[in-house]
């Protein structure tokens, strides 16, 4: 039924931001008893009970802790004003318990040089082993997620440039050049060129670059020779062979889907760099020898 996660405010066609934790709320109340908040009954009843905003504990609910139904109730607060926040939320007491707890992990050559050369590849082959990396098994990204898991000391979902730099302060893996070094793994292409030519402060540059997100994380420290497999690559091409004709045009490279935005230069640029043969495609050959060349990268 559609209208079992939607607000009140919702469904008065007068809504903000915390509709969201509303919504966040039902799924919570749902996952600890296996029952919705506001049940029975058509769309028409669900939807007035919604709207008069009282609920009970169903009797799943009274093996339960008082902290568990603080935080549901919290979220699921008729009014708007007194309904809690996302980042209140994320503070909560009960939900703080159910986090996973920082273990010390390895930050590494390996990893650090992965971190480093993500930022410089192009945007097809960054995409590329996302999807890639998407397709693996839990087990076969356990230590990526671990690491980022300790790197991410805020519990944000992202890695900054502050958050390495203290992690490399502490680590084995600790250069002379360390700070240079940190700088570099967060810029792309054309930011790398201008770390070059302007000594940016620390200040700047946490400022100027963008955090690695959990996904990208894990496409730059995953273990490439491992599992950067035929069968994988042929999956993640398939992703982008929308027509299923074997050949990747310009056209698929500029759907947005997986790539994002690009210009018509920046998809040319891609072409030329990986079309092998010049006939203007990328074929499955070419993809899966762009991918081997990612596997051997250190």
């Amino acid at each position: 039924i559609p209208s079992l996660h939607k607000s009140p405010q919702v469904l008065a066609c007068s809504y903000g931001l915390k509709c969201d934790e509303w919504s966040c709320g039902v799924m919570v109340y749902y996952m600890l008893s296996g029952e919705y908040p506001f049940p029975g009954g058509d769309e028409e009843a669900i939807e007035a009970r919604i709207k008069a905003g009282k609920f009970s504990w169903c009797e799943e609910w009274l093996q339960r802790s008082s902290e568990a139904m603080s935080f549901a109730r919290q979220l699921l607060a008729p009014d708007e004003q007194s309904r809690a926040a996302a980042r209140n939320a994320l503070q909560h007491p009960w939900f703080e318990q159910q986090l996973p707890k920082r273990t010390p992990a390895a930050l590494d050559k390996a990893a650090i040089s992965g971190l480093r050369n993500f930022r410089k590849l192009n945007k097809f082959k960054k995409a590329s082993l996302t999807v890639i990396v998407c397709m693996l098994k839990e087990k076969n990204i356990k230590n990526c997620r671990e690491l980022f898991l300790y790197l991410d000391t805020d519990g944000d979902g992202v890695i900054t440039l502050q958050e390495l730099r203290e992690a490399l302060e502490v680590s084995t893996f600790h250069s002379q050049n360390s700070e240079e070094d940190t700088q570099a793994i967060f810029c792309d292409r054309k930011a790398a060129q201008l770390l070059k030519l302007h000594k940016r402060s620390s200040f700047q540059a946490d400022g100027e670059v963008p955090p690695f997100t959990y996904t990208e994380f894990l496409a730059a420290t995953f273990d490439g020779s491992k599992y950067i497999t035929d069968a994988v690559c042929h999956a993640a091409f398939n992703c982008f062979d929308k027509d299923g004709s074997g050949q990747l045009e310009k056209a698929e490279l500029l759907d947005g889907r997986l790539l994002g935005h690009l210009t018509a230069d920046e998809a040319e640029d891609i072409i030329q760099e990986l079309d092998q043969n010049d006939d203007g495609e990328l074929s499955v050959d070419e993809f899966f020898e762009m991918m081997r060349e990612e596997a051997r990268s250190p």
